[in-house]
């Protein structure tokens, strides 16, 4: 065989293309206002449940921004945050719970709250010490700050041990809410124990100054 032959067999030889293989798209994220107008809008719990698992990649930050949108219909952001327990992969993060503990405490249904709080220390997620300054915050707001001290006093039984910025957060949610001379009678109290340092001092100073009793705060200062 000539040069002339072979290469024009060489010329002539085509490659067949490899079949294209179709890659389907990822599904896109869901959308959490959609979600939370379905939620809003279910009455069947059943079927939410069904719908809720069936959607792909949960994440706590979705979570939490549905359960912000949620925000002013509490009932519903905790059939939501419940109904997502029992999803097969998903489980919720330590700021998931806090966000539910607070909505169910703002509602003043303090048994759900203190539920979520012992499934948060089952889950081995807290409670922290966030979890207590949202909860005695929302009693103290609800005019129940003398029950808001027993939780500050009861953390460490929860497995959550008080120190200076926990004492600080709720001396701040005290003064915050003109309680001043409460927050002060603590203060004096446990100032050794959890070693009151500056921003201690000026919790209590402002809180004094909240109440326009400037010669208290000035008081406290000199201390």
């Amino acid at each position: 065989m000539n040069l002339t032959n072979k290469t024009s067999k060489l010329t002539n030889f085509k490659i067949s293309p490899k079949p294209s293989s179709t890659i389907s798209p990822p599904p896109p994220p869901p959308d959490p206002a959609t979600i939370a107008d379905l939620i809003l809008k279910a009455d069947n719990p059943e079927s939410l449940t069904q719908t809720l698992h069936s959607l792909p990649e949960w994440t706590p930050h979705l979570v939490q921004t549905i359960l912000k949108r949620l925000w002013n219909h509490g009932p519903k952001a905790l059939q939501f945050f419940n109904l997502l327990q029992t999803h097969p992969s998903y489980r919720h993060s330590a700021a998931s719970f806090d966000h539910a503990i607070d909505i169910a405490a703002r509602l003043r249904d303090y048994k759900t709250a203190w539920t979520l709080v012992c499934k948060m220390r089952s889950s081995k997620l807290g409670p922290t010490p966030k979890t207590f300054a949202i909860i005695t915050e929302r009693y103290v707001s609800a005019g129940k700050a003398d029950k808001a001290l027993k939780i500050f006093l009861s953390m460490h039984e929860h497995g959550c041990q008080q120190d200076l910025n926990s004492f600080n957060a709720f001396l701040d949610v005290l003064c915050k809410s003109k309680r001043a001379e409460m927050a002060y009678k603590l203060f004096k109290i446990f100032r050794g124990r959890f070693k009151a340092d500056v921003i201690s001092y000026n919790i209590i100073a402002n809180g004094f100054c909240l109440k326009k009793q400037t010669p208290r705060a000035l008081e406290v200062m000199r201390r």
